[in-house]
């Protein structure tokens, strides 16, 4: 006999996972179909040598979606704020980014005339409105900040301002709307980051999750979702197996968390009209020459490497960012901030950049390059951090992940411009995730996606997404 529910989510990466928390708070029935062992998709944690990590760096905003919808649905968790909000590394001097607009007049890391520029150019972004950043949706970043900025060292400073939200190689590939909103939040909120204070971040996925076993539900890890099934150009369920084998799950709403070109997969692209078929297709290949890939290298050791709470970034004009084609390089500590994810007198630290697709395919292909980054990786920490001795080291190892976020917020694919969360010509049918309709930081913007399809579905509004 096959299990009903209200909604079947395929999928319990964050996105999935906050739709079917919304949901399940509002009285539904959700069932989740999660593929791995555990929740959290590509923001997941996972047991490293004895230390609870992640893949790479995952933003959370302060003020943003994902802290907002834990709030809704009764699942907050104690948050910290990184601080300082950031650090930049440059001249062989690091440099603590300001949280107050008006601190920037006292900082060295812009020359002192410039600096009444970029204060009055952040001002303006604090100003600007919801309606006014919309209208700059269809223009490159970098083509923004040279209409509204004359010194190259604000220009550059914004720009990284931005690459930390939306990591681009080139900045006019990113939306200016897209960066403009997610500067006047953290601008607002005077301060770009919070992560869990007692452990690692999927604790942020696991209370979602919660949500929805609170709520009546279930979310079903180890299971593959194989076919949505449809009739009458409605859907009716998910075919699924599992190592129990094959379970038919009946609903009349299924919401997928898959990007969206995968949703073919499950059901034949002939339920679809053209246009959509054809922006997906063309959404999977812009996928593939973006930013979508991050290498780098990890590093467990006796002695932190620095004290700082918050990320570091090692712009491209830095000498020391010397190698492949990527904007910024980023450092990590994360047991510096959290201490209890590591065992005692034991120190993790991450640095890489993100880097386009090709390039990584490139480094896949050639061993001799690859291993040339990341020697190179390893001189630039150690150019930095003089004091870092290879006898402090613990264990090392290196990799690539081919998948980042925030890279489909393009000039003519940010916020309402983007393929929207329900699907066309099949009635029930959603998707949610960075590939589809919402703004934000990372996480926060699978997070949107998850707001927006859920009071779609519910038809009543949960969170405000235009109002800061």
């Amino acid at each position: 006999m096959a299990k009903k529910s209200d909604v079947i989510v395929i999928g319990a990466g964050i996105g999935g996972l906050a739709v079917a928390a919304a949901l399940a708070s509002r009285g539904k029935n959700v069932t989740v179909l999660e593929k791995a062992p555990i929740v959290g998709g590509r923001a997941t944690s996972f047991p490293l040598k004895g230390i609870l990590t992640e893949y790479g760096f995952h933003g959370l905003s302060a003020g943003g979606h994902a802290v907002k919808l834990l709030d809704l649905v009764g699942q907050s968790i104690p948050l910290q704020t990184l601080d300082p909000n950031f650090v930049l590394f440059r001249n062989k001097k690091f440099h603590e980014v300001p949280g107050e607009i008006d601190d920037f007049a006292t900082w060295d890391y812009i020359p002192a005339g410039d600096r009444p520029e970029l204060i009055d150019t952040l001002h303006l972004v604090e100003k600007m409105s919801f309606d006014e950043m919309e209208e700059w949706d269809y223009i490159g970043f970098g083509d923004w900040l040279k209409d509204h900025t004359s010194s190259l060292d604000v220009q550059d400073f914004i720009a990284q301002m931005g690459n930390i939200y939306i990591t681009e190689e080139f900045n006019s590939n990113l939306s200016a709307g897209e960066v403009l909103r997610c500067l006047k939040l953290a601008l607002k909120e005077k301060a770009w980051s919070v992560y869990p204070k007692d452990g690692p971040l999927n604790l942020i996925n696991e209370a979602f999750a919660k949500a929805v076993t609170a709520g009546g539900g279930e979310v079903l890890l180890n299971t593959v979702a194989r076919e949505i099934t449809v009739r009458s150009e409605a859907v009716t369920g998910v075919i699924a197996e599992s190592k129990d084998g094959v379970l038919k799950l009946e609903a009349p709403i299924v919401i997928s968390n898959m990007p969206v070109w995968d949703i073919f997969r499950l059901i034949p692209r002939d339920f679809f009209p053209r246009w959509f078929v054809d922006k997906a297709r063309f959404l999977e290949e812009h996928s593939q020459l973006a930013a979508r890939a991050s290498a780098g290298i990890t590093c467990i050791s006796k002695k932190p490497l620095m004290s700082y709470k918050t990320a570091v970034l090692v712009p491209c004009m830095e000498e020391v960012n010397s190698t492949g084609a990527s904007y910024v390089r980023w450092l990590s500590e994360p047991t510096n901030w959290v201490p209890s994810i590591a065992p005692q007198g034991q120190h993790l630290f991450q640095y890489g950049p993100v880097w386009p697709r090709w390039y990584v395919d490139l480094l896949r292909e050639r061993k001799s390059i690859y291993d040339k980054e990341i020697r190179s990786f390893w001189r630039e920490i150690k150019t930095m951090f003089p004091d870092f001795k290879d006898e402090d080291i613990i264990w090392k190892g290196d990799g690539v992940i081919l998948a980042t976020d925030t890279s489909m917020a393009f000039p003519g694919n940010a916020w309402k411009q983007r393929l929207d969360v329900r699907a066309p010509n099949v009635a029930g049918l959603y998707n949610v995730g960075d590939t589809v309709r919402g703004w934000g930081v990372a996480m926060d913007t699978a997070v949107s996606s998850a707001v927006l399809c859920a009071q779609k579905i519910l038809k009543t509004k949960l969170i405000d997404l235009e109002e800061f």
